[in-house]
């Protein structure tokens, strides 16, 4: 008679659990996803440019360069929500919705994504140095920070720079109400880049 030695016992043992389709980790909680809420906001009856505007990818770096939702506690301390993230790294959901602002506004003529084979005319480039929730006086605010650069697409000179900043309060601590605010702020930043960007667009 074989006697199974104590290794057996265990490769017996969890056989067994693996054939019965149970584990013996703990399942792990999934993530909550969230879009990048996007606001009705009236097209523009200002003039109509015939110009394309290639919009690039903002620059950035962690946390920052990340799906997860950032939030600044207090003070110099940057932490994440648990268990929750943007369906898209936050350079790529603000480039996303600046495109959609600018075809919103309607008055460049095309808006393109930096990966589009299309000539353009003007070019806008970013360093995004800010999306993250920041406690202010014990609440929570959504707060964007990004700097701009306008460049012509065929000399590569800079026509305009910027830094834009804003913020916009949430109705609550709650995760939700904290990406709804989220939105309002890429909202008021998608309509004050296209204003800015119409006003600095002379290619003379």
């Amino acid at each position: 008679m074989i006697v199974p030695t104590d290794f057996s016992r265990v490769a017996i043992v969890l056989m067994f659990v693996m054939l019965s389709g149970c584990t013996v980790f703990p399942a792990q909680p999934p993530h909550r996803m969230f879009l990048l809420p996007v606001s009705e906001v009236p097209g523009s009856t200002g003039e109509r440019l015939d110009l394309t505007l290639r919009v690039i990818t903002p620059l950035a770096v962690a946390p920052l360069d990340s799906a997860r939702i950032v939030v600044r506690p207090g003070g110099n301390e940057l932490s994440v929500y648990g268990g929750a993230r943007w369906n898209e790294n936050a350079p790529v959901l603000l480039r996303d919705h600046l495109i959609e602002s600018f075809r919103r506004d309607g008055r460049f003529a095309s808006v393109v994504s930096g990966g589009n084979p299309s000539r353009s005319n003007l070019v806008l480039v970013s360093d995004l140095n800010g999306f993250h929730a920041e406690y202010r006086d014990g609440k929570p605010e959504a707060v964007i920070r990004l700097d701009v650069q306008l460049i012509a697409e065929n000399s590569r000179g800079t026509l305009a720079t910027r830094r834009f900043e804003v913020s916009e309060p949430s109705a609550s601590e709650a995760l939700d109400d904290v990406v709804i605010a989220f939105g309002r702020a890429s909202t008021r930043l998608g309509q004050q880049v296209a204003d800015w960007a119409v006003s600095r667009h002379n290619l003379d």
